[in-house]
């Protein structure tokens, strides 16, 4: 059936398999604990929302009514604020690599 040269190369797969399988395993634990750090901000945020949930009742109100009334230049601003917000969002990555790699 088999010889015993297959036996052995079979055997020498089934451990090549196996030791890939268990480094493959060890980079998706790293991997998740990475994920779980890059996520904890999510439950900072929602905790931050919820204190402040309140004041951001109160403050809406006013918002609009000063939106409305000034609404050239504080739409404007606004427009602006969140344009800047977008584009340092996008570009900070790439200027953190950068100062990264001068040092």
């Amino acid at each position: 059936m088999f010889t015993t040269a297959d036996l052995k190369e079979l055997q020498r797969r089934k451990q090549a398999l196996v030791a890939q399988s268990e480094l493959r395993r060890c980079v998706l634990q790293v991997e998740c604990a990475q994920l779980a750090l890059a996520a904890g901000w999510v439950d900072h945020g929602f905790r931050l929302v919820r204190s402040l949930s309140p004041w951001l009742k109160l403050a809406a109100p006013l918002a609009g009514f000063f939106l409305v009334r000034k609404r050239s230049r504080l739409l404007d601003l606004w427009v602006k604020a969140w344009g800047g917000w977008r584009f340092l969002r996008r570009v900070w990555p790439v200027v953190r690599a950068f100062l990264g790699a001068e040092k």
